[in-house]
Order: structure tokens, then C-alpha cells, then sequence
């Protein structure tokens, strides 16, 4: 679905005609913001109120009836009561924190799932530019990064005049290396096998930052679909509960798939409301 474009034909254009390779896309046109993909939810934020939102707020608890939901317990003690619920909290996670506990089938389901999580290295970089490529896949084991971007090439505005930036993502579990190394050594094992590729030269490297991001990929094992359809028949003979997001419903979603199902939620839950 991603590469629908890619064709005998298009891979021939591609091959033959430069001016075709720098300007045809595989994934074809995308719009994005200008500032990164953060400006999609500070423009809800801002439509929504801030008197709405609670931030840091960990959900620690959900107590149900177990017919509808009843409040949702924040860091430990705050208790919010429930009206409708919309989650998109990793369903694994959901299920864990439910009280009462649901039936034992479902406990095991959901501990059955595995989610793999994300470490980004990031370098900021002296030059115009590195490549003209949206992504770049590194398929090779001796790289523990499996892909890289370059953000300035998604928007002018993400570096500064005469800088750019690369970005390696490194998927890993939490008890890997990767996710548990200090900072300093984890960008440093990321910049000398980036360094490796001869994308970017070492003196042109001016600085470093790192984000972990847990939960990022559900893992797809074959028998995934049947634990979802034991989870999925539970949770919906809750009246008032909606699951959506990619680790909610453990589902390889892209950001406007999600933004068109929080749109269909939120009518129904108008219509319930």
C-alpha cells in the first residue's frame, strides 16, 4: 500500500531518467507541516484548551463495573470519573491496569503481545544537505540502525540556514543494549556506524541528541490476530470504551489513518453523548 507506485515502469523511468528519479516518489505526494509533526498536535491542543488537556498524567489504574467504565486513576491516587472512554494506551498495558482483572484468557492474550520500542540518534550536521531521499533503509546487520532521515528534506524549516540533520532510528526491546546504554555511548556507537555508511563526514558533526520511544511497533507473530479477536470481543461489550491508536488496536497504522478514526470517534461518542 505504501509503495503503490512502484511499478515495472516507474522503476524504469527511475533508472533512466534523472530528472525523474529526483522528483518521482514512491509513496507519492504527502503534505507536511512546516515545523514537523509536531504542529498537528499542538494545533489540537490549541483548539481543544489547555484548561482540557492534563499533561503529565500517567494512567495507573481503570476501574470498570464490567459492563462500562467508571474512572481512570491517575499517578497513583488522583481518580477521574467516566462518562466515555477513547484509549490508545498499549492494549497490553490496558488490560494490566483493568480492576477487576478481566477472565484469565484475556490476561494471558494480552501478555502474549510483544511491542518493539524505538531509540532516534540524532545528529546535527554542517552542510546543505545530505541526500535528497525522504527515507533511507539500511537492511545490513552490522548497522543496529534499520532506517534514517534527513527531516530538512520534509520541510526547509526543520534546520537552520546551511545545516541539516540525520536521523537513525534504532528498533530494539527494552532489555537490549540499545535501549538501556547512557546517552553518550549510545550516540556514539550510532555516529561511528553512520559514519561507516560515508553519508557524513566527522568533522561536519557539531552535535548529538537522543529520544527513546517505547511501544512504537506492535510485533506482527502469526497467531497476533487470534490473541486481538479475544482481546478485541472483550473490550467491546464495554458500552462506553472506543480503542484506537497503533498500540491500542496493535495495528502497523500511519498518522492520517489515525487522525480519520479519532474523527469517526468522536462522532460516536457525540451521538452516545
Amino acid at each position: 500500500e505504501r509503495l503503490k507506485h512502484m511499478t515495472f515502469v516507474t522503476l524504469l523511468k527511475h533508472f533512466i531518467s534523472r530528472r525523474y528519479a529526483e522528483n518521482a516518489h514512491y509513496e507519492g505526494d504527502f503534505y507536511y507541516p512546516e515545523r514537523g509533526i509536531g504542529q498537528l498536535p499542538e494545533m489540537m491542543s490549541a483548539r481543544i484548551g489547555s484548561e482540557n488537556i492534563q499533561l503529565n498524567s500517567r494512567v495507573t489504574g481503570i476501574f470498570h463495573n464490567e459492563k462500562r467504565m467508571e474512572g481512570i486513576e491517575i499517578n497513583g491516587d488522583a481518580l477521574v470519573d467516566s462518562c466515555q472512554v477513547v484509549s490508545t494506551l498499549p492494549v497490553v498495558d490496558f488490560i494490566a491496569m483493568m480492576k477487576p482483572a478481566p477472565p484469565q484468557a484475556i490476561l494471558d492474550a494480552a501478555r502474549a503481545l510483544k511491542f518493539r520500542n524505538i531509540r532516534l540518534a540524532v545528529f546535527f550536521i554542517r552542510g546543505r544537505g545530505i541526500n535528497k531521499a525522504a527515507t533511507m533503509y539500511f537492511p545490513a546487520g552490522r548497522y543496529i540502525f534499520t532506517r534514517g532521515y534527513e527531516p530538512k528534506n520534509r520541510s526547509g524549516f526543520m534546520s537552520p540556514q546551511g545545516m541539516t540533520s540525520f536521523v537513525a532510528e534504532v528498533p530494539c526491546f527494552a532489555d537490549d543494549w540499545a535501549w538501556r546504554a547512557d546517552s553518550p555511548a549510545f550516540t556514539e556507537k550510532v555516529r561511528e556506524q553512520v559514519l561507516e555508511t560515508g553519508l557524513v563526514r566527522r568533522e561536519d558533526i557539531v552535535g548529538c541528541a537522543d529520544e527513546r520511544i517505547a511501544h512504537a511497533y506492535p510485533v506482527l507473530e502469526r497467531d497476533h490476530r487470534e490473541k486481538m479477536v479475544t482481546i478485541s470481543g472483550y473490550l467491546s461489550g464495554f458500552d462506553n470504551l472506543e480503542i484506537s491508536g497503533r498500540s491500542g488496536l496493535f495495528k502497523y497504522l500511519w498518522i492520517h489513518n489515525l487522525v480519520r478514526e479519532g474523527r469517526n470517534i468522536a462522532g460516536r461518542v457525540a451521538v452516545r453523548m
